[in-house]
């Protein structure tokens, strides 16, 4: 096999054989742009809840690092590393990524969501429990409120104490 053809071959796949994508750079940056851009829409899907939401920082970074293993595979001479497998080539690595992410983005989601602490909840009741220790009632109200075309909700907390009740 041609140097070329290998080198090509090496980086692309077996697809690409017939032409150098290096050669049309625009065609190749976008392919790798979409890719990328999915994988972002995709991360930020999985992280909507908020429990999920410690992850996406984590999820960006990575994303950015096969981002940059991918460019430098593809884009420039690089070769891939001496301790990797013998046999391993640019293509089979960058495919090996792509394929490790979704995995990534699930598992990642799951240990954030197992850690997470929801401070407001916990506050809330850390002031019933204080309340409840002090013989003070604790009244807690949600109200919706029609404010300039937009619905707040508006959270009253007022405390009874229990003395003044008994007493009256």
């Amino acid at each position: 096999m041609d140097e070329g053809v290998r080198d090509i071959y090496n980086r692309f796949g077996g697809d690409e054989l017939s032409f150098d994508p290096r050669k049309d750079e625009m065609k190749l940056i976008s392919d790798i742009a979409v890719v990328y851009l999915f994988w972002a829409v995709m991360g930020y899907i999985m992280t909507i809840p908020s429990g999920a939401r410690a992850c996406r920082t984590w999820l960006m970074i990575i994303g950015v690092v096969i981002l940059a293993i991918e460019v430098a595979f593809k884009l420039t001479d690089t070769q891939i590393p001496d301790w990797m497998p013998e046999r391993m080539t640019e293509y089979e690595l960058i495919s090996y990524l792509h394929a490790f992410f979704p995995l990534l983005i699930a598992s990642l989601r799951i240990l954030s969501e197992s850690l997470y602490v929801d401070v407001d909840q916990t506050s809330l009741l850390v002031l019933k429990e204080i309340f409840l220790h002090q013989k003070v009632f604790i009244c807690i109200h949600y109200y919706d409120v029609h404010v300039h075309n937009v619905y707040v909700y508006v959270l009253i907390i007022y405390w009874i104490d229990y003395y003044r009740t008994i007493e009256s």
